[in-house]
């Protein structure tokens, strides 16, 4: 009982944090995180995109996935940190992605809606199967 009571607790806690902070670049855009830390994150080291929600149980938030180029990962960012919507423009200038994409996944509400919103020609080798990828769980 003690352990869900600390969870709870130390669940709490984390939602009172200060939320990363997103910066858009000319290039694509800076993650700056609570501990100091900063990510950036170029358009042209982006490989795919994902779009998908999470459900909170009483909202949903909407979150992109970037995968990078090795050896960069990827980077999760959520709706609900500064600077989200600002990625827009550079999404539909640099990656072709249009910003209707946030409209569309929002319903149904509380349902999963993951969707791959950009993938580069280059991703997959000569003979691979791109349909064999999926978008993270929500």
């Amino acid at each position: 009982m003690f352990s869900r009571l600390r969870g709870l607790f130390a669940r709490r806690s984390k939602e009172s944090e200060p939320p990363p902070v997103i910066e858009a670049t000319e290039d694509g855009f800076v993650l700056r995180r609570n501990d100091g830390t900063a990510e950036e994150v170029r358009w042209s080291a982006v490989r795919r995109v994902f779009a998908y929600k999470r459900d909170l149980l009483t909202t949903d938030e909407i979150r992109l996935l970037f995968e990078l180029e090795p050896p960069g990962g990827l980077v999760e960012l959520s709706e609900q940190w500064p600077g989200f919507e600002d990625l827009f423009g550079g999404m539909e200038r640099t990656l072709g992605v249009s910003p209707a994409w946030y409209a569309e996944i929002m319903l149904p509400a509380f349902e999963a809606t993951p969707r791959a919103l950009y993938e580069r020609a280059d991703t997959h080798p000569a003979g691979a199967d791109p349909s064999a990828d999926e978008p993270p769980p929500s």
